[in-house]
């Protein structure tokens, strides 16, 4: 319900309600369908599907959480035009509180679900689920590790964003353009 920038410097709980209210439907929208999984597959032979939606779910909550609280690499350039003002609730930080604890708690359900990936007693569902939610959860612990990192990651996809950037943050690697604005009048042929 919330479509405008943050007003001023908000802070607390206040700020907390406001960025709540940018997303609060989408929200609820993914809840219910966490609720419509888990009662389509509640006490059947494989819920795999419904557990790799809960870690899904859960990991990008996490992740939107520690944007709200403050990360690194916030790739914000992404966001399309009409999306631009949820910037507005970002925080630009080194580190919050809550990363080091999701972390320690990815990392440890990771190590657990690659256990049970690997156990003797595993059948062959057993690997190819665990498998699937390990793999998930790494990927996720990596994704929060890329927030903190003092490394712009954003500039592996600047190349589909196309015009969005300002000319002076385009990337210039060697001497291939980043946008078609770059191109020699006869195109690229010649060029290395």
């Amino acid at each position: 319900p919330r479509r405008i920038p943050a007003q001023g410097q908000l802070t607390g709980w206040v700020r907390f309600r406001e960025a709540s209210e940018t997303v609060i439907s989408h929200e609820i929208a993914i809840a219910l369908s966490a609720l419509a999984i888990g009662l389509l597959t509640w006490g059947s032979a494989n819920m795999v599907g419904f557990w790799v939606f809960l870690i899904l779910w859960i990991m990008r909550l996490s992740t939107k959480l520690n944007i709200f609280l403050g990360a690194l690499n916030i790739t914000d350039e992404f966001l399309p035009d009409h999306l631009t003002y949820l910037s507005s609730y970002f925080r630009r930080r080194s580190m919050n509180g809550l990363f080091p604890v999701v972390i320690t708690v990815s990392l440890l359900m990771t190590a657990w679900l690659a256990h049970k990936a690997l156990g003797a007693q595993a059948s062959a569902f057993d690997v190819t689920a665990y498998s699937l939610m390990a793999s998930l959860m790494a990927l996720a612990v990596l994704e929060h590790v890329l927030l903190f990192i003092p490394l712009p990651s954003s500039w592996l996809w600047r190349w589909g964003l196309g015009d969005r950037l300002p000319v002076e943050s385009k990337p210039v690697i060697g001497v291939i353009p980043i946008s078609t604005k770059d191109v020699p009048p006869g195109g690229l042929r010649g060029h290395p």
